[in-house]
């Protein structure tokens, strides 16, 4: 799951965006080594002027959409860069890495 922060949908409160992706792993016999994406989901939180990020009944086309004007790809989501220790700063790998056979985790 990558979040995103912002105000996407222009009417002066911000928002949170969701992009969600669920893998499969591949058989070992496989001839296409990794994991197969079987699946994705977006979601949109706005806050209310109480304070409150309530999740809104926004179609998954309108929040692509919002990605892609604000040219928001997959590795730009949060976490994007690992705080582990020794890692700190780094692209978490387990977000982009190859072997998942998405193009979008190597843009």
């Amino acid at each position: 799951m990558k979040m995103y922060m912002g105000d996407f949908d222009e009417n002066g409160l911000p928002d949170i965006l969701m992009w969600g992706k669920v893998y499969h792993s591949r058989m070992s016999d496989d001839p296409i080594k990794g994991f197969e994406l079987v699946g994705q989901n977006w979601l949109h939180y706005s806050k209310t002027p109480a304070g409150v990020y309530d999740i809104q009944d926004t179609d998954a086309e309108t929040i692509r959409d919002w990605l892609s004007v604000k040219n928001l790809t997959w590795s730009q989501g949060y976490p994007r860069y690992s705080e582990c220790e020794g890692e700190e700063g780094q692209l978490v790998p387990e977000w982009h890495d190859p072997l998942l056979n998405d193009p979008d985790v190597l843009q």
